[in-house]
């Protein structure tokens, strides 16, 4: 038997899934290595938490994190391959991801090159782009979101406090949310929130562009562009602070970078890029002027060591 949490878990469970070990837990949910005995396939399982299990809007929660992952295909997107009942509770099937978050590798070599920050934002942005054609919009895009596989592939996790473009609830009176407040006592990632969730607006796409901004900022220099001792001090921060630059000279590819970061972290929604579609295709353009060996020799010095330090996880849990 195996517990998640107070909760244990068979070795076996619903004949089909054989436990094999815990991959990491936090408040909401906990993450279980299984093998897939029918499809001879590891993959990770995602329960809630022992406290929630019986919780009915954090089942609905889980239950919406599944709907909207199930509406996107794409290889920068964490597969979900399906959600099943055991006893009181639901959990998530989903695609088991080798490698490390983009948490964990800032935390081991604080800086990413340029070159490299550029290809993994490319990545991001496309995935994010996908979820935005499908009318989704993530809301907490982070580095704890973020996996990196050893060859540098990304990808985005954890669609649990994503919303429909069109859809006319706000997370902020919405009973399914509830009980997942940061330190703010807003729904999402204080350090990573845009001006517009700050201020409880009508969030659309652009809520996105900003959190990747700050995510690009943070790979390129190792710190947050926003800062502050406490949460109050943050959200001011990101209101009213501009982001210093990442560059010192007015020529190179951190110069390039810089305006293309500094659009996407404008406080009025307005002044960022239009969509996810044309940051990629500003950062693109940028990639293209990058010697592909030079590419290729950063990704081997640094995300390329994930092979001696190969972790596994699948969500990032909140």
């Amino acid at each position: 038997m195996l517990k998640n949490n107070e909760h244990a878990l068979p070795e076996t469970l619903n004949s089909r899934y054989q436990i094999l070990g815990k991959l990491g837990s936090g408040g909401m949910a906990s993450v279980i290595k299984a093998r897939d005995i029918k499809l001879k396939r590891l993959v990770a399982l995602k329960f809630l938490s022992s406290d929630r299990l019986g919780d009915k809007r954090s089942i609905d929660r889980l239950v919406l994190e599944a709907q909207t992952i199930s509406k996107l295909n794409h290889p920068n997107i964490c597969i979900l391959h399906d959600i099943l009942e055991y006893k009181n509770t639901h959990f998530l099937v989903m695609e088991l991801v080798e490698g490390e978050t983009l948490r964990a590798i800032l935390n081991r070599v604080k800086v990413l090159p340029a070159e490299e920050a550029i290809q993994l934002a490319i990545q991001i942005a496309t995935a994010l782009k996908v979820a935005h054609d499908s009318g989704i919009i993530h809301r907490d895009i982070k580095p704890e979101n973020i996996m990196i596989t050893p060859d540098g592939h990304v990808k985005v996790m954890d669609f649990g406090l994503a919303k429909l473009r069109d859809s006319t609830e706000d997370a902020t009176s919405s009973s399914t949310y509830s009980g997942l407040k940061s330190e703010s006592g807003l729904y999402g990632t204080d350090a990573y929130m845009s001006p517009e969730q700050i201020d409880n607006l009508p969030l659309d796409e652009k809520t996105d562009i900003f959190s990747l901004g700050i995510v690009i900022y943070e790979m390129v220099t190792g710190r947050n562009p926003f800062s502050g001792d406490n949460s109050t001090l943050l959200m001011k921060s990101i209101l009213h602070t501009n982001p210093p630059s990442l560059h010192t000279e007015q020529t190179g590819l951190l110069y390039e970078l810089d305006r293309i970061v500094q659009k996407s972290l404008a406080k009025d929604p307005a002044q960022r890029q239009r969509d996810m579609h044309e940051l990629i295709l500003q950062l693109q353009n940028i990639e293209r002027g990058i010697p592909e060996k030079t590419i290729a020799q950063k990704f081997r010095s640094s995300i390329g060591v994930l092979v001696f330090f190969l972790s596994v996880l699948v969500v990032s849990i909140i």
